[in-house]
């Protein structure tokens, strides 16, 4: 049975939104979204939280933790973050803070990894981005956590887990 808390890791990739919020506002103004972009800005304003809690509505879900880009999150003694920053706020690799953390997970590469007892998550979304050219490592997967705290990694080929 799937667990009945959901964890939502904020990255790099949902800042999009803070980002085109914090821009010029003839930006916005211009938009056709315009009033999605005042009431979030309004939301954000009101509540000091992130946009993208309101625009993916997250609070309407009891089950739903939402965890901010830079924080710490532990499931067990797994040390879960995206992977956009790593050891003092520097950018490092995968293997380096899986030797720092030593029961480690990581997103943010879009490539699956095992290391010991760490892993690294593939992605969710397209696999072909257009801003990514030429052959890629690229592949849809997850990782499991188990109540031991050994990490699974589930790659997913057309759909399915394997």
């Amino acid at each position: 049975e799937a667990s009945k808390k959901i964890t939502y890791l904020n990255s790099n990739h949902d800042n999009f939104l803070t980002r085109w919020l914090s821009g010029p506002s003839h930006m916005w103004r211009l938009h056709r979204n315009y009033a999605d972009a005042v009431e979030l800005q309004l939301y954000r304003a009101k509540t000091g939280k992130h946009p993208i809690i309101k625009l993916l509505d997250l609070e309407s879900f009891p089950n739903v933790k939402f965890i901010p880009e830079s924080a710490s999150y532990y499931v067990g003694k797994v040390h879960v973050r995206h992977g956009h920053e790593g050891l003092l706020g520097a950018r490092v690799g995968f293997i380096t803070s899986a030797k720092t953390y030593n029961f480690f997970v990581q997103g943010h590469l879009h490539s699956p990894a095992v290391y010991r007892n760490a892993a690294m998550a593939g992605l969710t979304s397209k696999l072909d981005a257009e801003y990514s050219i030429g052959a890629s490592n690229w592949l849809h997967a997850n990782v499991l956590i188990q109540p031991d705290n050994s990490v699974q990694l589930l790659n997913i080929i057309r759909g399915v887990w394997k």
